[in-house]
């Protein structure tokens, strides 16, 4: 009678065992046909054995989350087939994120009055999801999506750029600690070395004129095709309060971040932690504040990523804020350049001149006019206060900014182009402080630009009665 209890152990045991493999084939074939996976017989059993594998650890991490109450979420994804190896040596940056020590960074900006929330998505300067494939180039998505938002928000329509220009045509070398640094398309590079392409190449290609192919090609770059010019860059601080100031200031920023823990997220606020090996570039497009509807438990990143819309949370992971080592080690973003009109160029006339009178090209009326002092956000002598630092630091915003107007066919006509370009310069030149006479030194530098453009200021003087 034992024996055939034992029997019968070892029978449900099998039994259990042969029901366990089953389910884990069927999730497996339901894997190959939602991600069109297709193995030739040898690949199958290899394929089949690193996915048993990532389930179990997939499980864990689910496991580890809910043990902390995290809303992170993993599972089977289009990853879910590959090991860690595979999936780094795939997906991500041979060429690991480095800082140059002698770039620029960008020169603090005032936090009292952060919005609790923001997304560029919601105000238009973010093109959609895009996949980097079986493509180490995710530096070129990181890349493009900062110029796209740079361009859109100085006053020109969204354009998708082309990544494929930056892979096949984007050489670039930053020395670092004795060693060159280079981009080397598929096989990984860094955005700042892709910021000093465009700039010296005069910018860069769009998408629809260059497309993503996904491989290494020969440079096709085109002048006509351009789609976007930018003049500089700057690295912006690891403070991820300053971070999220300049994102609010200046739109999307480009950083890298040690991704290898993201193969298998599906949604929720990541808040794993990271390890140094910056492997992977990325965009951050916002942020938001805990207690949200959402993701209730932390507040959390908002960055957009280069696997395509299937992947986490519609392309997107939300990486929790304060988790410093993910997303603050090498924050930089451009600069957009102007493109300035062909108009026939025409000499400017001062309301000050009598009539009959022009004014020669070397001369530029700042005419000072009445208001009240609530409407000037410059002083000469004193230091900007709170709430004009605020309206500073949104300098692309035309309602924003308030120290000066430009005149076009005598009607108050402001440009954001313009008007970002001048904002923009002064606000890094001079950290806020600054006086008439700088405003006039300005123009006059740049007189040839102005005058193109048909432009002329007025200077709002808070002491005029």
């Amino acid at each position: 009678m034992r024996s055939v209890i034992i029997l019968t152990v070892l029978l449900l045991v099998s039994m259990a065992a042969a029901k366990k493999l089953s389910l884990e084939e069927t999730q497996f074939r339901q894997f190959q046909i939602k991600y069109n996976k297709q193995y030739t017989s040898s690949e199958y059993a290899e394929r089949f054995a690193t996915f048993k594998s990532n389930l179990k650890v997939i499980d864990e991490k689910n496991r580890d989350a809910a043990s902390r109450k995290s809303s992170v979420r993993f599972g089977v994804n289009e990853f879910a087939d590959l090991s860690q190896s595979e999936f780094r040596a795939t997906y991500l940056n041979s060429v690991q994120a480095v800082r140059d020590p002698n770039a620029a960074v960008a020169a603090d900006l005032p936090v009292e009055d952060l919005p609790t929330a923001f997304d560029w998505r919601t105000k238009g300067a973010v093109t959609g999801v895009k996949n980097q494939g079986q493509c180490g180039s995710c530096w070129s998505f990181s890349t493009t999506g900062n110029v796209e938002g740079q361009w859109f928000l100085a006053g020109n329509t969204l354009t998708g750029l082309s990544e494929q220009n930056l892979v096949d045509c984007d050489h670039e070398c930053m020395e670092y600690l004795g060693d060159n640094v280079c981009d080397q398309g598929c096989n990984g590079g860094l955005q700042p070395n892709a910021y000093t392409y465009i700039i010296k190449n005069g910018g860069i290609d769009t998408e629809a004129s260059y497309p993503y192919q996904g491989v290494d090609g020969t440079c096709s770059f085109k002048a006509a095709n351009i789609g976007a010019k930018i003049s500089n860059w700057t690295y912006v601080s690891s403070n991820e309060t300053q971070m999220a100031a300049y994102l609010v200031a200046n739109g999307p920023l480009a950083i890298a971040a040690d991704a290898v823990e993201w193969q298998f997220y599906l949604g929720g606020v990541f808040d794993v932690p990271c390890g140094n090996t910056l492997d992977h570039g990325i965009l951050i497009v916002g942020y938001s504040a805990e207690n949200t509807i959402f993701h209730k438990d932390k507040a959390y990143w908002i960055v957009k990523n280069s696997w395509g819309a299937t992947w986490g949370e519609q392309g997107y992971i939300y990486i929790s804020r304060g988790n410093g080592e993910c997303v603050s080690k090498t924050t930089s973003t451009p600069t957009p350049k102007a493109t300035l009109s062909t108009t026939p160029t025409t000499t400017l006339t001062s309301t000050n001149t009598k009539k009959g009178e022009t004014k020669s090209d070397s001369e530029i009326d700042i005419d000072v006019i009445e208001t009240s002092e609530k409407d000037s956000y410059l002083t000469s002598e004193s230091p900007f206060s709170i709430q004009e630092k605020k309206l500073l630091s949104n300098c692309l915003c035309p309602l924003c900014l308030k120290q000066v107007v430009f005149i076009s066919k005598n009607k108050y006509k402001p440009d954001t182009v313009k008007m970002a370009i001048f904002c923009l310069y002064m606000l890094k030149k001079h950290n806020y402080r600054f006086d008439r006479n700088e405003i006039i030194e300005f123009i006059k530098d740049h007189w040839e630009f102005f005058k193109i453009n048909r432009v002329k200021y007025v200077w709002y003087d808070p002491r005029a009665k």
